[in-house]
């Protein structure tokens, strides 16, 4: 049986992240991820994917595709739904990017004005 802090290790090490206590790990090892122009591309990603949920999916034989109609025909109660849970998922995510910047101009603001 692995100990907390042997499975921490194992986490981390799965999801590529810093051990604890490496000058890369916390505030360091996200900052790259949370730059805005990436933020936003990732956010325009989860957006693209959040519109295509119950879209009619391209490139099946002619055959795959009469089946995949039939189905999709049977469930837009349950793809609608789905849709509408991730555009919201989607929106969630660039409002909170919206304050994220906000903080971060506010900081930049407040750091100048007393330097000056």
């Amino acid at each position: 049986m692995m100990t907390e802090r042997e499975l921490e290790g194992v986490l981390r090490s799965s999801l590529a992240m810093p051990a604890e206590g490496t000058e890369n790990s916390s505030a360091a090892c996200g900052a790259a991820e949370l730059a805005p122009a990436v933020l936003r591309r990732r956010i325009a990603e989860l957006r693209s994917m959040a519109e295509s949920v119950g879209a009619m999916p391209v490139g099946y034989p002619f055959h795959a595709r009469i089946i995949i109609r039939i189905i999709s025909a049977l469930l837009p109660w349950y793809t609608r739904s789905l849709r509408e849970f991730d555009v919201a998922v989607v929106d969630t995510i660039r409002l909170l990017a919206d304050r994220v910047d906000a903080l971060g101009d506010s900081e930049q603001h407040a750091a100048s004005s007393k330097s000056a």
